[in-house]
């Protein structure tokens, strides 16, 4: 009840009420199934400045996304990245 009256006080919104009971219905969720919750933080928090940045990467290159595979600092950082999502996977599939 706290929350709700703190969130409310804030901007006098009942929108921001419902926005916190969102995120506290998602929080549960997260814990039922559990799934770490650090992951999304930082992925809900870098997501704008990592758009910003591909926006002027691309505004740059002319819309030409051949420059993240042809330079060699991006491609390093893709192939970093996709090992990373891909690692997990493969060693779940491997018999213990």
């Amino acid at each position: 009840l706290l929350c709700v009256v703190g969130t409310y006080a804030v901007n006098n919104r009942i929108f921001d009420v419902w926005v916190m009971l969102a995120f506290g219905i998602l929080g549960i969720a997260f814990r039922w199934f559990k799934i770490p919750v650090a992951p999304f933080v930082i992925g809900f928090i870098l997501t704008p400045v990592a758009e910003t940045n591909l926006r002027t990467a691309l505004i740059t290159s002319e819309d030409d996304l051949s420059t993240f595979l042809t330079r060699p600092f991006s491609a390093a950082f893709l192939l970093v990245a996709l090992l990373m999502l891909f690692l997990p996977l493969l060693r779940r599939k491997q018999p213990v």
